[in-house]
Order: structure tokens, then sequence, then C-alpha cells
């Protein structure tokens, strides 16, 4: 497949008009519904009240677009990391907690990521998030990567190129419809 070139797709917010494009992305990237983890990794589907909801509790969504068309999103909010918030993390580099602590208002966190297809492994996923880093230069940055039952691998490996470290670490009994759940949370500080 092609890269993008540079200078092709702009880095935007997200507008009203945007949102049909986001819902369709979104759900060609829940893992039910693809027949490899590879894919897709997003746990459930999303709809337009969904998106509404994210959007009045101060989430963003930012596109990578080529004029009218919407190649891939993020969603990002900010983060306190309250006790209430790490206590269920094992944090294999403590050291990175401290840090956050020292400028929570700096916080952002990347709630998820998602490309369409048909642009996958054409440097869309990199594009948002040196865009992200550009634009909120002065911020650090933490994603969950789910890693059990089924380890997103792909996902690993690009927050890792990324520059962002393992920091923690959540085990769950049950969360949504998975047994013995793990998830990795990542930090670009």
């Amino acid at each position: 497949m092609a890269q993008l070139q540079p200078g092709n797709p702009i880095f935007r917010l997200a507008d009203q008009g945007d949102i049909d494009g986001i819902i369709k992305i979104h759900n060609l990237n829940v893992f039910t519904t693809q027949s490899s983890h590879e894919k897709g990794f997003l746990l459930m589907p999303v709809t337009a009240e969904i998106i509404a909801q994210n959007r009045a509790k101060s989430m963003q969504y930012f596109v990578a677009a080529r004029d009218t068309e919407i190649l891939g999103f993020t969603l990002v909010a900010p983060l306190t990391l309250t006790q209430d918030y790490t206590a269920p993390l094992y944090w294999t580099n403590p050291a990175i907690l401290e840090k956050t602590r020292e400028a929570p208002e700096r916080h952002i966190f990347i709630s998820l990521v998602a490309i369409h297809p048909q642009f996958m492994v054409q440097g869309v996923g990199h594009f948002l998030y040196q865009s992200l880093f550009s634009e909120f230069s002065d911020y650090y940055f933490s994603a969950f990567v789910v890693n059990k039952p089924v380890k997103n691998q792909r996902s690993i490996n690009f927050h890792l190129k990324q520059g962002f470290t393992l920091a923690a670490t959540m085990q769950r009994e049950q969360f949504l419809y998975f047994k013995d759940y793990e998830s990795w949370l990542f930090f670009r500080i």
C-alpha cells in the first residue's frame, strides 16, 4: 500500500459533519466485526448518541481528513490521575506516575484511535499521533492497550514506535464481555 504523502491529509478538530464518518470508521474497527484482530480492536460499537455524550464530557474527536473524506480519528480527554483511578493499577514504572502528578492539567488521555480499513498501514495513525503531539506540545499522553484475553500486538508495537513507555497494568476479572481482562497503560512524557 502507498504511504501517505506529506501534506495530503489535514489534522483538525472534528465537527458535526464528521460524525457519520467517525461512526462508520469506529464500527468497522470493532473487533467482533473483524475476522482478524489485526484489522480492528475497538471493544464496543458507537452511536451518534455516545459521541454526543463524549463531547458533552469535554472529550474531543480529532480527524485526519483529505477533502471531505475522513481517513481516521482519535478521541482524547483530559485526565487527572486521582487515587481512585490509579489504585487498581499495578505500576511497573511508578516514576511516571509521580511525574504526571507534577502537572496533572497537562495530561491528555488518548481514549481511542481508529483508521478506515482502506487506509490502514499507510501512516494515518502515525499522522494523527504526530499531529496531536505537535498541537499539544506541552502535554504528556497516555493510552490503554488491551493485552488479554487477546493481545493487541499491533497497537503495542505502534505505541512503542510513537515514543510511549509501559507504565502500568490493569487487571479485571470481568470487563465488558471479557473474562480475565488485562490492559496496559502506556505514557509518552
